[in-house]
């Protein structure tokens, strides 16, 4: 399932297993990332962009759509008693709180570049593209807290690694807003 809506609605209540990637330009980007040739798709979208989305799909060879499922749907099945996943969102002053407790491991997963620029200390780093072909890489003996530069990248990562059983929370505000609050970066 790839849910197209906006991140604020899909962390509050998406089908179990679903992929995030929204209705804007980088649709194709996560679609490719994540989603195999191989799969069979159901498209979360609203109708005005339903068509657009399943065209890109098509164009980068996912082209195993069975069904487009409008929003309202998803909110009839939920009021039916149907059981929707959320997603955890926390802010940087909570993820300093679960690090000091050692409760948490942290992965960013922006691209080198970003990473060299400034980084939080004793975090690694996996570019959420590469994260299907490096997921043994992501450990799993504790909670993952998951960041980007601003926390959109972060939030297809999450939806990807908790479709892969792995239990998350994607930063809010990302490295920037850790940054911004002052608390330790790492230069090079």
């Amino acid at each position: 399932i790839i849910d197209s809506r906006t991140w604020a609605q899909f962390k509050e209540g998406h089908l179990p297993g679903s992929l995030y990637a929204p209705a804007n330009t980088n649709f194709s980007a996560v679609a490719g990332s994540y989603v195999k040739p191989e799969d069979r798709i159901i498209l979360l979208a609203e109708p005005a962009k339903a068509q657009e989305l399943w065209l890109v799909l098509l164009r980068i060879g996912l082209d195993r759509c069975d069904a487009i499922l409008n929003p309202e749907t998803l909110a009839a099945y939920a009021a039916a008693g149907g059981k929707l996943a959320k997603t955890d969102e926390i802010d940087v002053a909570e993820l300093n709180r679960r690090m000091d407790s050692g409760g948490v491991n942290v992965l960013d997963v922006r691209g080198a570049d970003g990473w060299r620029e400034g980084h939080i200390k004793n975090v690694p780093s996996i570019v959420d593209t590469r994260l299907a072909s490096r997921l043994s890489e992501v450990p799993k003996d504790n909670p993952l807290a998951l960041h980007c530069q601003g926390g959109g990248r972060s939030a297809y990562a999450a939806a990807f690694l908790e479709r892969n059983g792995y239990q998350v929370a994607n930063i809010a505000g990302g490295f920037g807003a850790w940054e911004k609050a002052g608390y330790e970066v790492v230069k090079g």
